[in-house]
This record gives structure tokens, C-alpha cells and sequence, in this order.
């Protein structure tokens, strides 16, 4: 994804399972990156969604199976936003750096951030993000 000030965003897909056709991921503003581990994540940049209503919108998706824990304060004293959540007693990463927000799991957690993708995308189709 190419991010230029004052030209259109512009998507290109280097690497794609080939059971899946490239206008699934081509127009959604969410989608999932591959980690390192080989599970699933999701980052996107704060002007799409920032930190508050990611956290908004995730306490109204998962509402009592969710507990979102306080960020570090020794991280925000160097302006960098890391606090983890459960889900399920599935442990994730909320973190903010340089304009991006990522959202990762610390282990097995590819189905919920399929799930999280998926809504995010339904509720800025529906207006409900901007």
C-alpha cells in the first residue's frame, strides 16, 4: 500500500493464496498481514481508525468476553502506546508506533482477527467509522 500526500491511495497484492481472488483484499480498508510466526495480524493507520475507537469498537464486538488491560506507562513516557486484551482468555497486542495500529496475537489467535477484520471493514461500509 502507497500512501502519497495529495494522491489516491494506491493497493497492489505481491503475495496472495491462490484459492483467494485479489478484489476480496483490494476493496476492504482491513486486512490481514501475515507475521513472522506464520499467524495472522492486523495494522492499519490512525487516520483510518485510531486507538480510542479501536478500543470502542472492539468492547462493542466482544462486549463481557473481552478485558482490555491499561497500557504500559513506561512505554507512553517514549510515545509508544503498547496494552494487551483478552478475548476468551486469548491474549493480544494493542499497539500504536508512528501513525500505524497493530493488532496481534501473542500466540494462536488467527480466527479472532479474521473476525475483527471482518467487522471493522462491516462498520466503515455502514458508516459507523469514518
Amino acid at each position: 500500500q502507497k500512501n502519497r500526500s495529495g494522491k489516491p491511495l494506491e493497493k497492489k497484492i505481491i503475495y496472495i493464496d491462490y484459492n483467494k481472488t485479489t478484489e476480496s483484499y483490494l476493496d476492504k480498508n482491513f486486512y490481514p498481514k501475515e507475521m513472522h510466526n506464520g499467524h495472522l495480524m492486523l495494522s492499519y493507520l490512525d487516520t483510518e481508525l485510531d486507538i480510542d475507537d479501536t478500543c470502542q469498537l472492539l468492547e462493542k464486538k466482544y462486549w463481557d468476553r473481552i478485558k482490555l488491560y491499561s497500557p504500559s506507562l513506561e512505554m507512553l513516557m517514549i510515545d509508544y502506546y503498547i496494552a494487551t486484551f483478552t478475548i476468551d482468555n486469548y491474549k493480544f497486542c494493542l499497539d500504536y508506533d508512528y501513525g500505524i495500529v497493530t493488532i496481534s496475537p501473542d500466540d494462536d489467535g488467527d480466527k479472532y482477527i479474521l473476525e475483527i477484520i471482518e467487522y471493522f471493514n462491516i462498520c466503515y461500509e455502514n458508516k459507523m467509522i469514518s
